[in-house]
């Protein structure tokens, strides 16, 4: 096996002595601040002293970074009514970070996912000389593929995180570099199933069933109760079951709670999605991060979404060519995980189909196998040393030393 480098190695020798270097990054949503802070923490053992500023959250801004605009606060808005009604805070960022970008001129620009406000800052940081460089990039091989012509003028590199994506940009005349999943490289941790449910006040000897109905309010709103309900027809006929539900750390306990129909045999939690995955027999969990979260634990789960009615019909436009919308499953290149989208979000869907998987134990048996297949096609096996976020780093690293255009 190949010695991993140490950080600073990734990305060259470092001049201690150098004038400090300067990078703006863009992280709109939870899961990007994230990422974000594993690339800050690299890149500053890569670049000492180097001065990164832009829009991120709690995660980046314990790294070392200067939020001049929290995301927390704009909110990562998905979908075309949810960014209208988040138009205000949007337009207040877009304007702050242009105003800050100008004033500071930074070498490079990393962008990280939240592609419609990414895009367009990308278009105006390249009109005055900054480098763009994106990290986790936007999903163009399922939607406005003809945007890869945007990307390729705008962005100077891309490092994707999903192995396929490599070649899509590729193809396209895109520089771009798969760098590996970020959640691969988290060291693995023995966990405890009786503990865990223990500490929550929950039965160890109860079958669970997590159900994950996403991180933004939106999706809570519009899954939650049709998800717990499915739950409740399934628990009529199995009073052992027990559910979990999970809450995103971006949303308040409260707003959940004012969501959640009154049922039995439910419990609700602060945060933990990842231990509830594991904890699971089986789980229902609302398409985005968490469907790969899931993947890797790998326990049957369904993968559900709602789109506001609008935007579902303008999405049938843009989305052409694409048979699923579940990532574990355009990873394998089939359906393994059963998907339900829009107006087969049923409670009686739901309730077969957690069903079927909890009782029938050659289907369980199966999706198990094939999600470990899935969780190999993700495994980094490029020449670059180190994680996801170190790579990209590097390859940030070496696109502020490049001189000139």
């Amino acid at each position: 096996m190949k010695p991993v480098a140490k950080i600073d190695e990734l990305a060259g020798a470092v001049d201690a002595q150098a004038a400090p270097s300067r990078v703006m990054l863009v992280a709109g949503e939870v899961s990007g601040d994230e990422h974000a802070a594993e690339l800050i923490s690299a890149l500053k053992q890569m670049k000492p002293g180097c001065e990164v500023f832009g829009m991120a959250g709690m995660h980046s801004r314990e790294a070392g970074m200067e939020t001049v605009v929290d995301s927390d606060e704009v909110g990562g808005a998905m979908g075309l009514t949810e960014v209208v009604s988040s138009i205000g805070g949007l337009v207040g960022a877009f304007r702050t970070l242009v105003r800050e970008a100008k004033q500071r001129q930074p070498q490079l620009a990393i962008l990280i996912d939240f592609p419609d406000f990414n895009m367009l800052l990308a278009r105006f940081l390249h009109a005055r000389g900054i480098k763009v460089f994106y990290f986790i990039s936007p999903q163009l091989w399922a939607w406005r593929k003809g945007r890869v012509k945007t990307m390729k003028r705008y962005v100077r590199k891309i490092a994707t995180i999903f192995p396929f994506e490599e070649a899509f940009y590729r193809e396209h005349g895109v520089d771009a570099a798969y760098v590996g999943h970020p959640f691969l490289d988290r060291p693995p941790t023995p966990f405890d199933r009786k503990a865990f449910l223990e500490k929550n006040g929950i039965d160890p000897d109860r079958k669970i069933v997590g159900i994950l109905p996403g991180s933004r309010e939106s999706e809570v709103s519009r899954l939650l109760d049709v998800l717990v309900r499915g739950f409740a027809k399934l628990r009529a006929e199995h009073p052992e079951l027990h559910a979990v539900v999970p809450v995103a750390p971006a949303l308040s306990k409260n707003f959940v709670e004012a969501h959640l129909p009154k049922v039995d045999g439910l419990t609700l939690i602060s945060g933990q999605a990842s231990s509830v995955l594991r904890a699971a027999s089986v789980s229902v969990v609302a398409s985005g991060t968490a469907t790969v979260e899931a993947a890797l634990a790998g326990n049957p789960y369904i993968v559900v979404y709602r789109l506001s009615g609008f935007t579902y019909m303008v999405s049938r436009l843009l989305v052409r060519g694409v048979k699923n919308f579940a990532m574990v499953n355009v990873i394998a290149g089939r359906e393994i995980v059963p998907e339900f989208l829009q107006d087969d979000v049923s409670e009686e869907r739901i309730a077969k189909e957690l069903g079927r998987l909890l009782f029938d134990e050659q289907a369980a048996g199966t999706m198990r196998t094939e999600l470990q297949k899935v969780r190999e096609q993700l495994r980094y096996s490029g020449t670059l040393a180190g994680t996801a976020s170190e790579r990209a780093a590097s390859i940030a690293a070496q696109l502020m030393d490049e001189v000139g255009d």
